[in-house]
């Protein structure tokens, strides 16, 4: 099977409906499958259907009626972000394996063949789409999901979220990294997909006014932008307002709904995996990532593989056929699968009153004198603070305790605060061992290609 074949049938169904929208450009479903066959028929450069094709895919209807076309002739879609340096987009191209690249030059593209040297990969024939990633770490590799694994994961968020012909999103996230889990699941579900031509809150709003908007997905920053909106607007028709990317700290989900009325929920997707968890219940605790997703069945275990008691710490592993194929560079099939086919995804959560919460990275963990520390819930605190913007926490070796904890932070103002005024604020929420010792003024906080902090 072909998962844009599969969304472009939906034209006979949804013909009228508009499918993609970005200022005055206008598409329906009808337009969207002529647009793209039109474009997978002048791709001439190969004859193989299975070349690895890349190209910076950027928020745009030209560049997704693209990415559509590659993967409807039968190619495996490399997507790279438009914001990577020559230096990234090299290192996934090497890492990816890629055959061709897509270059754009105003209304057309070029194509620049590759000495590509790969060897063959069991899963190419039903490959679809890969995605070069660097988790925490800043290393390249690419994973592998095929047709069938991306059906099974527009299924999973179609039936989470009951979307259906009637739902409009307004789009901010980034296409390229979340194509293949979020806007073919829209297509196919017949949602419209509203370009946002940037993240600033009067334009978010202004254009969920206009268009009715029903659903709004990005990340925790761009949340605290409209939680901090001063307009008065409230979006009568949103049914879903859902973070993803990053834990959602407890301030911003606050203010979002005091500012809009309506609740802030949390989704906890992986490229390995997909969107795994969504927090679609009302009674939900705002801090938590929700039930496992439709298709998808979770477990919380300890380090020897056994599953621990709800309430307590361990490595969040995901069974589904969403999960991947394997990953290119090194090339491997999903070596952390169990023997139940349970994958292994290096992110440590607990279960309450069957919802996960996150709780950190299990390699990012920091050691305070045989205590574990996680990163990520010191830096929750540490935006809570009213002058603090963004912060990166990580420990330092140290002979005596094993780490000290320092923490990065960029101040809202040019002001500097006193360190001891910061200290004092987490003392309130943080016991003294999760305390940082060192407190450094930035100007920048430093990330991966994919927007995640960089750990090491």
């Amino acid at each position: 099977m072909n998962i844009i074949e599969s969304i472009l049938s939906r034209a006979v169904t949804y013909g009228n409906k508009p499918a993609l929208i970005q200022g005055p450009k206008y598409l329906n479903f009808s337009d969207l499958d002529r647009e793209v066959r039109k474009q997978a028929d002048a791709l001439k450069f190969a004859n193989n259907r299975n070349a690895r094709v890349a190209m910076s895919l950027a928020n745009s209807i030209d560049d997704i009626i693209l990415a559509l076309a590659v993967m409807l002739k039968g190619h495996a879609l490399i997507a790279l972000s438009p914001n990577a340096s020559d230096q990234e987009k090299n290192n996934h191209l090497r890492c990816c394996d890629a055959d061709a690249v897509l270059e754009r030059s105003e209304n057309k593209f070029e194509t620049k063949v590759l000495d590509s040297s790969r060897c063959f990969y069991p899963e190419q024939e039903s490959t679809a789409f890969i995605r070069p990633t660097s988790g925490t770490t800043g290393s390249s590799k690419g994973v592998i999901l095929s047709h069938q694994c991306i059906e099974a994961r527009t299924d999973s968020v179609v039936k989470a979220l009951k979307l259906g012909i009637e739902d409009r999103i307004i789009w901010t996230m980034s296409a390229s990294l979340h194509f293949a889990s979020s806007i073919l699941a829209y297509l196919m579900a017949g949602t419209a997909v509203i370009l946002a031509p940037d993240t600033q809150p009067e334009t978010v709003v202004s254009l969920a006014k206009k268009h009715q908007a029903t659903l709004l997905y990005g990340g925790p920053w761009q949340f605290r932008l409209l939680a901090a909106d001063s307009g008065m607007e409230k979006l009568p028709h949103l049914r879903w307002a859902i973070s993803t990317g990053q834990p959602l700290p407890e301030s911003i989900a606050v203010s979002f709904q005091h500012r809009f009325g309506h609740p802030l929920r949390q989704a906890y997707g992986i490229i390995e995996a997909g969107l795994v968890c969504i927090s679609t219940q009302d009674d939900s605790n705002p801090l938590t990532v929700g039930p496992a997703a439709p298709g998808f069945d979770i477990r919380i275990c300890n380090e020897e593989g056994n599953n621990v008691a709800d309430g307590q710490i361990g490595e969040v592993c995901i069974k589904s056929e969403s999960v991947f194929s394997g990953y290119i560079y090194p090339q491997r099939s999903p070596a952390t699968l169990d023997k139940d086919k349970f994958f292994s995804s290096g992110d440590l959560g607990i279960i309450e009153k069957k919802c996960l919460r996150l709780v950190g990275r299990k390699a990012s963990q920091i050691n305070v004198a045989g205590l574990k520390v996680f990163p990520e819930e010191i830096e929750s605190v540490l935006e809570s603070h009213p002058e603090i913007l963004k912060s990166r926490v990580y420990g330092i070796p140290e002979s005596r305790i094993g780490h000290i904890i320092v923490a990065e932070v960029i101040f809202k103002s040019n002001k500097e605060i006193d360190r001891f005024l910061i200290i004092n604020h987490c003392k309130k929420y943080l016991q003294p061992y999760k305390l940082p010792l060192k407190i450094i003024p930035v100007s920048e906080i430093l990330h991966t290609a994919s927007g995640k902090v960089k750990r090491y």
